[in-house]
């Protein structure tokens, strides 16, 4: 994207919409308080566009679908519209095979799903993640939020004072080899037989572990090597193995007040901090250290 920053700085664009060579995943860029060009995350993409979808939609029953290790933001945006949420298993064959499921069995229309790895799918033309109408709806919500003198800071702003200010962050222990795939095989094992107390100075306030009580779930949610660490409103922690990596993967999602005429670049900054301290004293808890 730097070469695009480049490009955007020059013409004094107002945005920078970017497809990976395939179309199937989007990344967007805005310009910052500082200057310079920032890319937003695939959460607050998705959040935007979930929002954009469910305010504009005509299905009476409208279903949105997301990852397990995205945000929760989206689920409680689905709430505020009457629209029905539901998690899948990371993939995006898993958002379709639910969005499939639940219409054949009469629950309502799929409208919207994502992946917080830049991947969207906007209504039922294409049946996986697409870049494309992704984009063009992206496009559709600067274009307006431009028009009204905002940007898109002003909406994710918007949304926060609305919803509450959602901030996620990522870490990746890597272990290599036999052993390396034991070591985190243990991990897993040893946070959910002991999980922290408190993360942050946040209780935990329940565990959930994803390897077992698949039966209780729907096909989309099966057994698979996640725990959860249920932070309450402060948010959550989910640790598991990486499906095509030899690495352990933390993700957190932090969830904080904010209030009409707060500087939103700060609290982002402020909360996106102590989303990392949680994944540092995750990572500590684990035993791993660094890597």
């Amino acid at each position: 994207l730097d070469l695009a920053h480049e490009l955007a700085a020059a013409l004094d664009a107002d945005l920078v919409i970017a497809n990976d060579p395939d179309t199937d995943r989007l990344s967007v860029s805005a310009p910052d308080l500082a200057g310079g060009w920032r890319q937003l995350t695939g959460n607050q993409v998705g959040s935007l566009l979930g929002d954009f979808v469910l305010r504009h939609t005509s299905e009476p029953r409208p279903i949105v679908l997301s990852s397990i290790v995205s945000s929760p933001h989206l689920a409680q945006i689905a709430a505020l519209h009457g629209a029905r949420h539901e998690s899948t298993l990371t993939g995006f064959k898993w958002i379709w095979n639910a969005a499939l499921a639940l219409e054949g069995a009469g629950i309502g229309r799929y409208v919207f799903g994502y992946e917080e790895a830049l991947g969207y799918s906007i209504g039922r033309v294409v049946r996986d993640k697409d870049g494309i109408s992704a984009a063009v709806a992206f496009a559709t919500i600067a274009a307006a939020a431009a028009s009204a003198g905002q940007t898109v800071w002003d909406l994710l702003a918007a949304l926060a004072v609305r919803d509450g200010l959602w901030v996620s962050a990522q870490k990746s222990i890597v272990r290599t080899g036999s052993e390396g795939t034991a070591e985190i095989g243990r991990a897993i094992d040893a946070i959910a037989a002991g999980p922290p107390v408190a993360l942050d100075g946040h209780p935990v306030v329940a565990g959930r572990d994803f390897r077992v009580d698949a039966h209780d779930r729907p096909p989309w949610l099966g057994a698979t090597p996640l725990i959860e660490l249920d932070l309450g409103e402060a948010g959550r922690a989910l640790i598991r193995p990486s499906g095509t990596e030899p690495k352990l993967k933390i993700y957190v999602d932090a969830s904080g007040p904010f209030a009409a005429g707060d500087d939103w670049f700060g609290a982002e900054a402020a909360l996106r901090a102590a989303a990392g301290r949680i994944a540092d004293e995750v990572v500590a808890h684990l035993g791993l250290g660094g890597g």
